[in-house]
């Protein structure tokens, strides 16, 4: 994986991410297109938002399945590499990927036993807003801005001793 800065400010200073403070606001990663790397991803971006929303759950998955969608349509449909930025949002966390390809992306129906296909259509399902921009001179950029939702309800017992889920 080629990464520009482990962990970069939104003024996007390279600086070691050993000097940069302890729960930055923003940290970017190049990554290349290789599959193989999603994984890290997926780590990089669980390492945010324990450090920035800890204890939401539901607010990591969701940002842990649009770091994989998005990161991974970088990966099968571009030539270069991409780069992922998560930003803290007081209300959420946005998720910023970046690649070289002018090509918009394509929202597709696939069919019942396809295995691909539904990756936009998920992160759109999750997303508080999904945009697209053409960057000047090369390249787009898909930022989802992702707000996090109320923990998730608890059993809790009821006099007749039945549960039920709220």
């Amino acid at each position: 994986m080629t990464t520009t800065a482990p962990l970069r400010r939104p003024d996007r200073t390279d600086r070691p991410a050993d000097q940069l403070p302890p729960d930055p606001s923003s940290a970017a990663l190049r990554f290349d297109r290789d599959v193989r790397r999603i994984p890290e991803l997926r780590s990089f971006a669980r390492t945010f938002v324990l450090r920035t929303r800890p204890g939401r759950a539901a607010h990591l998955a969701d940002v842990l399945l649009v770091v994989t969608e998005l990161a991974t349509n970088v990966v099968r449909h571009t030539e270069g590499p991409g780069l992922l930025t998560l930003t803290a949002r007081a209300d959420g966390t946005e998720v910023t990927v970046g690649d070289g390809s002018r090509r918009l992306p394509v929202i597709r129906l696939s069919s019942p036993g396809g295995l691909s296909g539904r990756g936009l259509v998920l992160v759109a399902a999750v997303c508080e807003r999904l945009d697209v921009t053409l960057d000047p001179g090369a390249g787009k950029t898909l930022r989802a801005t992702l707000t996090d939702r109320p923990p998730v309800a608890r059993a809790t017992s009821r006099p007749e001793g039945r549960t039920r889920t709220w």
